[in-house]
């Protein structure tokens, strides 16, 4: 009878785990999924990587303006292979998204049906959540991390039960491919070492053996940071400065202000984990239960979130791992409710779990609604921005250059050399130049000294490809490094403004580098 019973189990886990990549697909569809324009960056730097010419944004400039070396590895590999990048990118990033629902009915997949049911509810939740949705299929790095950071999570727990270092070191590969898929990652590593080190019931010399294998695979990212000083002369990635470096207190506070949003904007579901949590801990006191180390990852990653000042994008993509660890831990507090509290089994636990599925639905249907026009406009700002570069490729000389803040599809389809105003992409701005308070996050630096003496064949305004007559001012209150050109009195010396309408109606809009005869 027990295979019967295990079979039946696994069957329903299997069309539970399609379901929900049927439902997270329709979500994704809502909300206008795509590649985003800072796709584009990775996918520049892999077609450069994979044809030879290194892991560079311009050929010759070695500057690290990426943040995941373990997606740019994943991406310059499938270049290498043939594939088309653009194809490629969401659906790889697409099927990371989609695996991590199924990871939670894995996790949860053995035990008691309540397990399962809580597994089921929470795996439905991330599925449906518009932020696993959205940035799932953009191409971008997102999903990667998340993806690692919950299976590091799940093995810790894992190791923490078991006498098997097994599961130790499986934690440990992928909390190094984590910490190289963001580096973000690397302030966790405490809350993972102290809670090995203080939840097993072994003596010390066991646990720290635990810990060491554990630790072993971080051998990847000490040899990530000599590879990158080694070939990029640094010990942190050009982002670093260009973004985690300008002014703290700004920084500090559109941090709060990022994360603020996402408390309110996911309420529900924290205020859900915090209750059963609250009542499962009053009620059971276990040891092995992960509470200590999900409430410990999810300060920490809010904690960096704040320090790094969040980002300009929708729907919070810095917290996607955080969403994660709060899923996890509604799973595990709905099974150890469960079996803390007998009289929630049968009819009574079936009306609980439907009304946990209602509400966690009602929550992120709000979320889709509401996030659906800024995620459609990112993803057709990157289209438009495509077509622009597309018409430079068409219309510029081979060996023109140009000066942008969007640095990602209009370089990318442009294929010709590009000055980063922003100085993602450059280390001379983001390492020399000045901070504009005002800007928006990672559009803070700014050096026209520089831009200007490089002399480039075209500095190409932000609103280009989205308007059929946009303004020069039009777009730049926050996009001060292009706003500071145009106000400076040598800019109508040197360039000229040029409009130019492309075949769809919407205008090209930039500076072109006056010829002296």
């Amino acid at each position: 009878m027990a295979p019967a019973i295990n079979f039946g189990r696994r069957l329903a886990l299997i069309a539970g785990a399609v379901l929900l990549c049927v439902i997270s697909w329709f979500v994704t569809r809502s909300l206008g999924s795509g590649l985003v324009d800072d796709s584009y960056i990775f996918l520049r730097y892999a077609e450069n990587f994979a044809s030879g010419l290194g892991p560079v944004f311009n050929p010759g400039e070695r500057v690290e303006g990426y943040t995941s070396p373990l997606w740019l590895a994943a991406l310059t590999i499938l270049g290498v292979l043939g594939a088309d990048l653009e194809v490629v990118a969401p659906f790889v990033s697409g099927v990371l998204g989609l695996a991590l629902p199924i990871l939670i009915l894995v996790a949860m997949g053995s035990g008691s049906t309540a397990r399962v049911t809580a597994g089921l509810i929470a795996a439905t939740f991330l599925a449906t959540h518009p932020s696993v949705a959205f940035w799932s299929w953009t191409g971008m790095d997102t999903a990667l991390s998340a993806s690692l950071s919950l299976l590091t999570v799940v093995l810790v727990v894992h190791a923490s039960r078991r006498r098997a270092f097994g599961y130790a070191a499986a934690a440990g590969f992928s909390y190094a491919l984590s910490a190289l898929a963001r580096p973000e990652a690397l302030v966790l590593l405490p809350v993972y070492v102290l809670f090995l080190m203080l939840v097993r019931p072994e003596a010390a010399g066991t646990r720290i053996r635990i810990v060491g294998t554990f630790l072993a695979p971080m051998v990847l990212v000490v040899a990530s940071f000599v590879a990158r000083k080694a070939y990029y002369g640094s010990w942190l990635p050009n982002t670093y400065y260009a973004k985690a470096d300008a002014d703290r207190s700004t920084l500090l506070g559109h941090g709060a202000e990022y994360v603020g949003s996402f408390l309110a904007l996911n309420a529900l579901p924290l205020v859900l984990f915090v209750a059963l949590v609250t009542v499962v801990v009053a009620r059971r006191q276990t040891r092995s239960a992960p509470w200590i180390l999900l409430i410990s990852l999810i300060a920490g990653s809010v904690l960096t979130t704040i320090w790094v000042g969040g980002d300009h994008f929708p729907l919070h993509r810095f917290l996607l791992p955080t969403l994660t660890f709060v899923a996890y831990g509604l799973a595990h507090a709905g099974a150890e409710l469960t079996r803390s509290f007998p009289s929630l089994r049968g009819r009574r636990g079936a009306i609980l779990a439907v009304a946990a599925v209602v509400l966690l639905g009602a929550s992120n249907t709000r979320l889709v609604m509401r996030a659906s026009p800024d995620t459609h406009a990112q993803a057709m700002m990157a289209e438009r921005w495509s077509e622009v570069g597309r018409w430079f490729r068409e219309n510029a000389a081979t060996d023109s250059t140009m000066a942008s803040i969007v640095v990602g599809a209009i370089p990318y389809h442009s294929k010709l050399e590009c000055i980063d105003l922003l100085g993602l992409t450059d280390a001379t701005v983001a390492r020399e130049g000045r901070v504009s308070p005002d800007a928006a996050v990672g559009h803070q630096r700014f050096h026209t000294d520089y831009v200007l003496s490089r002399r480039p064949t075209y500095i190409v305004f932000n609103q280009s490809g989205l308007y059929d007559h946009p303004s020069p001012e039009v777009g730049l209150k926050h996009a001060f490094a292009l706003w500071d050109i145009i106000q400076d009195p040598r800019t109508p010396e040197i360039y000229d403004l040029r409009t130019v309408t492309m075949a769809n109606g919407k205008v090209v809009l930039f500076l072109e580098l006056i010829e002296r005869g």
